[in-house]
């Protein structure tokens, strides 16, 4: 990543908790498609990860068809923060994504003691079955947007990857 201004740093530390981001991807067929999803922004890595179930959500379907993406971010009180990257599937166990999908969230303990803790509620028992299919989305920032009085100002993160060419 690029050395960043003040500006751009500022920015970043805003965002360095787990919060809403809405993530457009590309469907196959072109058209936009929009999720709410849960997201945390790792300034030091600059990239934002966040995840979802497998075989359910058509952002997979997407976000291998075409890895570009974008995720908004408007909170009450705040200007919108658009990030622009190149989105990447983290697949593996489901006890390691889960384990740092928690630490992501900020979550006391990590997965073992949490699962410990509710492993005999039915309830949480139908959930586990989802949360063990879970797979992470990584997404590495290319580009930072910030609205302010001026319109949108940009600020280049990094570079984007030379686009797949068809066999």
């Amino acid at each position: 990543m690029p050395e960043l201004d003040a500006g751009a740093r500022g920015l970043l530390a805003q965002l360095d908790r787990f919060l809403q981001w809405d993530l457009v991807t590309v469907t196959p067929w072109g058209s936009p498609a929009i999720a709410p999803v849960g997201a945390r922004l790792v300034p030091g890595e600059g990239c934002l990860w966040t995840s979802t179930t497998v075989g359910y959500a058509s952002k997979l379907r997407n976000i291998r068809a075409q890895p570009r993406v974008a995720l908004l971010r408007h909170g009450p009180g705040s200007d919108p923060v658009l990030v622009r990257g190149e989105a990447s599937l983290v697949g593996g166990d489901g006890t390691e994504n889960l384990h740092h999908l928690f630490e992501l969230m900020g979550g006391a303990g990590g997965a073992r003691p949490f699962f410990a803790r509710t492993a005999l509620d039915p309830l949480w028992s139908r959930l586990y079955r989802a949360y063990w299919r879970r797979i992470l989305i990584r997404v590495r920032i290319v580009q930072l947007g910030s609205w302010g009085e001026q319109g949108w100002s940009w600020r280049a993160l990094g570079r984007w990857s030379a686009p797949a060419r068809p066999p």
